[in-house]
C-alpha cells in the first residue's frame, strides 16, 4: 500500500503524463497539417530524394515540454523532501533549503550536506541513482538529463524542436536503378525549414534516360518525430532512444525512486 506522504509527487508524474500526452497530440495535429515536402532531384546519372520541413516546430511543443519538465523533476524534488522529513524526524527537515534531489556524476562528490541526516539504508537508495551508477555515465542517465535539460530550459531559454527522420527504409529497383543506393544516417536526419535534406541517391543505370521519371521505381517509408537535436547527438549512444521513450524513462526512473523511498520509509516507521 503507498504511503500518502507521497502522494504529491505521484501526482505530479501524473500531470507530467498528460503534458507529454499533450505535446503527442500537438505533434499529430501539426505534421498532419503541415507534412513535410519531399521531392526527387532528377540529374543524369542519378535520382537524389529530398526532404524538408514545411514550417519551425510550432512554439507551443517547446512551452509544453517545459511544464513536462517542471512536473518530472518536481516530483523527484518533492519526494526527496518528503523522504528528508521522515528521515530527519521534523517538518521542515534540517538544512531544508538544501533538500534538493543531488545528481552527481563523479562518486568522490557524492554526500556532504544534501544528505546530512538520512540512515545508511536512505543514502544507499539515493546513490542507486547517481549518473556515475548509470552506463555511460551522466550522458546515459535519466535523471542527470531531466536535471540538464530543466537546468537550461529555466535559465536560458525553451528547447529547440525539429522533425527527425525514423524508420525510414528505401528500395530502388532495378533494372532503372543500378545497385541499392546510400541512405543518409538515421543519426543526423533533423529537417530544417529552409534546407534540403538527401534521404537518399539512387545511381541510375547506364541505360536510362535522363527524361525519364525515377519516382516511380522507388519504394520510400518513413516515419517523422519530434525530437532535440542538441540532446539526441549528446546522449550516449545507446541511450539514443525515441524521444517519446526517452521521456517515459525519465518518468519511470523517478516513478521506481519514489516507490524505493515510500518502502523504505514504511520499514523506517
Amino acid at each position: 500500500m503507498n504511503d500518502p506522504q507521497f502522494d504529491s509527487a505521484r501526482a505530479r508524474l501524473e500531470r507530467a503524463l498528460r503534458y507529454r500526452q499533450e505535446m503527442g497530440s500537438i505533434a499529430r495535429r501539426e505534421f498532419k497539417e503541415h507534412p513535410p515536402i519531399e521531392w526527387i532531384r532528377n540529374e543524369r546519372d542519378a535520382a537524389i530524394l529530398c526532404i524538408k520541413a514545411a514550417k519551425p516546430v510550432p512554439l507551443d511543443i517547446a512551452l509544453v515540454f517545459s511544464d513536462w519538465l517542471h512536473a518530472v523533476r518536481t516530483a523527484l524534488d518533492n519526494a526527496y523532501y518528503t523522504l528528508a522529513i521522515v528521515e530527519t524526524g521534523q517538518d521542515p527537515p534540517t538544512n531544508h533549503g538544501r533538500r534538493q534531489f543531488p545528481l552527481v556524476a563523479d562518486p568522490n562528490k557524492f554526500g556532504g550536506n544534501r544528505l546530512s541526516g538520512f540512515c545508511d539504508e536512505a543514502r544507499s537508495i539515493i546513490e542507486d541513482f547517481q549518473p556515475y551508477k548509470m552506463r555511460g555515465g551522466k550522458t546515459g542517465s535519466a535523471l542527470w538529463w531531466l536535471h540538464e535539460l530543466a537546468r537550461m530550459d529555466r535559465h536560458r531559454s525553451e528547447h529547440f524542436f525539429q522533425w527527425r527522420i525514423v524508420d525510414l527504409e528505401i528500395t530502388f529497383r532495378g533494372p532503372y536503378f543500378a545497385g541499392s543506393g546510400t541512405v543518409c544516417s538515421q543519426q543526423a536526419a533533423f529537417l530544417e525549414t529552409g534546407q534540403d535534406l538527401e534521404l537518399a541517391r539512387g545511381l541510375k543505370s547506364p541505360f536510362q534516360s535522363v527524361d525519364d521519371h525515377p519516382g516511380s521505381h522507388v519504394d520510400i517509408d518513413y516515419r517523422v518525430e519530434l525530437d532535440i537535436r542538441d540532446w539526441y547527438e549528446r546522449c550516449f549512444s545507446t541511450y539514443r532512444w525515441r524521444f517519446d521513450h526517452r521521456l517515459q524513462s525519465f518518468e519511470s526512473e523517478v516513478a521506481a525512486l519514489i516507490s524505493r523511498f515510500d518502502e523504505h520509509c514504511q520499514t523506517f516507521h
